[in-house]
């Protein structure tokens, strides 16, 4: 008969390396992906693609879910050999810390491709104001619109060059230059954007001068910026907060522990204090979120 310590350390070892195997793809597809998004923008031809989610631009649906799949399943298996080589062998701690790690791990990719999602989106509107500048000087230097977006677009790097060569490859297609735009705004959702096209497809069907009206418009883009900014510094104090006590019991644990640990040890020890650990994360996650969303000012 096999012994149990040896099929849990078969167990911890596949798990472990399902992770390393797991972020090996991940870092390895990633980079391959972006070495291909250059290439495609350096390309002479853009292959247009039309995408339903922001995150299927980096993870397609059916990797994200083996991507969840993995990180829910191998932190939960790990845990449970942990405890079980710890000999806590209560039926609370068994159930409660893996579930923790569980349904944690399921969130890791979700949140990983969101971030680089918002990195992108954060990209192209700190690129917004310049495109506004450049566009409204190569107008008054004689040139015509998609010859302005193309010769600005030629300075810019990473989302805006990405999206603004689209814009163009579609307008070579036949697609209107401001429907090919609408359809940027629509792709990168941002209110000064939305002004911007608004701006350019009022001034097309009515006349007058664009530059003009670019100028209005940086001057109210950098307005606006000055005030998110000004937002964003007054409520830095409330995310950290948020931080603070998120953090603020597992500090606690640690320091009464390292005070008297006998008093601090029913607690994992014992199924009631693991329920409870499982009550507090839940509360935690809440709370932080909460007060994130709270200090979280839409300009």
């Amino acid at each position: 008969m096999i012994d149990s310590t040896l099929i849990v350390y078969i167990l911890a070892f596949s798990a472990t390396a399902a992770a390393v195997v797991a972020f090996w793809n991940t870092f390895v597809e990633a980079a391959a992906a972006q070495a291909e998004r250059k290439d495609a923008t350096r390309a002479s031809e853009l292959q247009l693609q039309e995408f339903h989610n922001p995150m299927e631009r980096f993870v397609k649906p059916g990797r994200l879910f083996r991507l969840r799949l993995i990180f829910a399943l191998t932190p939960a298996a790990i845990v449970l050999g942990i405890l079980i080589l710890a000999k806590f062998t209560h039926p609370a701690a068994l159930i409660v810390a893996p579930a923790i790690f569980l349904v944690a791990g399921s969130f890791l990719p979700v949140l990983y491709f969101k971030g680089k999602v918002r990195k992108r989106q954060l990209d192209f509107e700190t690129s917004l104001l310049d495109l506004t500048i450049g566009i409204g000087n190569a107008l008054r230097a004689g040139m015509a619109l998609p010859q302005a977006i193309e010769k600005v677009g030629e300075q810019f790097k990473g989302a805006m060059r990405e999206e603004l060569l689209i814009v163009l490859r579609e307008y070579r297609l036949g697609v209107d230059l401001v429907k090919a735009l609408d359809r940027m705004a629509t792709r990168m959702p941002c209110e000064d954007m939305k002004l911007l096209v608004s701006a350019i497809k009022l001034t097309t069907d009515s006349g007058g001068s664009l530059a003009s009206v670019l100028t209005e418009m940086t001057a109210m883009i950098r307005g606006r910026r000055e005030f998110a900014d000004k937002v964003k510094a007054l409520t830095a104090e409330g995310r950290f907060e948020a931080i603070a006590m998120a953090c603020a019991p597992v500090a606690a644990f640690i320091f009464l522990h390292l005070i008297q640990a006998e008093l601090m040890r029913p607690l994992y020890t014992t199924g009631v204090g693991w329920i409870t650990i499982g009550v507090v994360v839940a509360l935690e996650v809440a709370g932080y979120f909460t007060i994130r969303k709270i200090v979280s000012v839409e300009v």
